[in-house]
């Protein structure tokens, strides 16, 4: 799992490279997220490569 802090300098890049692989749409990005037990929605590592692979097609 991913360590450091909310809203520090790499979230804030990682949340920004996630938008721009689903092209800019937070509808794709939560369409892509699977809730865990917690109840935090989580976008697989998966769904980010399928996203950029048909980005990039």
């Amino acid at each position: 799992m991913a360590s450091g802090r909310i809203n520090s300098p790499e979230s804030m890049k990682m949340a920004s490279d996630v938008f721009h692989a689903f092209g800019g749409s937070w509808e794709a990005v939560e369409q892509a997220a699977v809730p865990r037990a917690d109840g935090v929605h989580v976008i697989p590592r998966r769904a980010i490569a399928d996203a950029l692979k048909k980005k990039s097609a």
